[in-house]
């Protein structure tokens, strides 16, 4: 059995190898930032974080929060991580399926993330200031 641990936030799993690119620090192009705030947007702003950690989108959630970190939008970035820290190891698994099987027997219903899609809706960050800035800079 080839249990893959994160040396970062202690994630354990047999098909999730999520530290070999979950915690990416990899810089994020221009387009890619763009890409994975709109994505967050989408979704959380269409049927809260458990639709967004249901779909595709979360596929991405480490790299959405650098993402908002690199445009500044420290608050939302919290927000996210958050989010993401109902998962076992403060992360949700990279892949959907592993995702969804724990978001459908931890957290059957959406409820469980309505204080988190609040304060999104809220947008503590202007993100679209902070991507026009970001997208001016860059």
């Amino acid at each position: 059995m080839n249990v893959q641990k994160c040396a970062k936030c202690g994630w354990e799993s047999l098909d999730n190898p999520h530290d070999l690119a979950q915690h990416s620090e990899r810089q994020l192009s221009v387009d890619e930032v763009v890409a994975l705030i709109d994505a967050l947007e989408g979704e959380v702003n269409n049927g809260g974080f458990h639709q967004y950690f249901y779909n595709s989108a979360g596929d991405g959630t480490a790299e959405t929060i650098q993402a908002l970190e690199t445009i500044g939008a420290l608050a939302m970035a919290d927000i996210v991580q958050r989010a993401a820290q109902k998962f076992p190891g403060g992360m949700p698994p990279r892949y959907r399926f592993e995702r969804q099987n724990i978001l459908l027997e931890a957290y059957p219903s959406a409820t469980a993330f309505r204080e988190l899609d609040e304060e999104f809706y809220r947008y503590p960050d202007n993100l679209a200031e902070l991507l026009k800035q970001y997208r001016s800079s860059a």
